[in-house]
């Protein structure tokens, strides 16, 4: 790969990284939106249920998308086991 190849992949990457950053930041700021309404807030219930489960081997199995988006928004996924996606696998 050439240098200006990898110039423009390392800067690509710096984009991407900082953007996706951005949009974290966001969603765990939307998260705290209504923290303390009655009923809680499914942002909430998500967020709090994640320091319950952080340093454990877990696995979020449901495709329901209403009940998941949280859970994909705000907690890491870092194995390829710990969200099986939409389809179930």
């Amino acid at each position: 790969m050439s240098r200006s190849r990898r110039a423009s992949n390392a800067d690509r990457e710096r984009r991407w990284r900082a953007a996706h950053a951005q949009t974290r930041r966001n969603w765990i700021d939307a998260a705290r939106y209504a923290w303390d309404a009655k009923p809680i807030s499914t942002g909430r219930i998500y967020a709090e249920l994640f320091q319950l489960i952080k340093d454990r081997d877990w696995a979020l199995v449901s495709d329901d998308n209403r009940q998941t988006r949280w859970a994909r928004k705000l907690w890491p996924l870092e194995r390829t086991y710990q969200w099986l996606g939409r389809s179930g696998g």
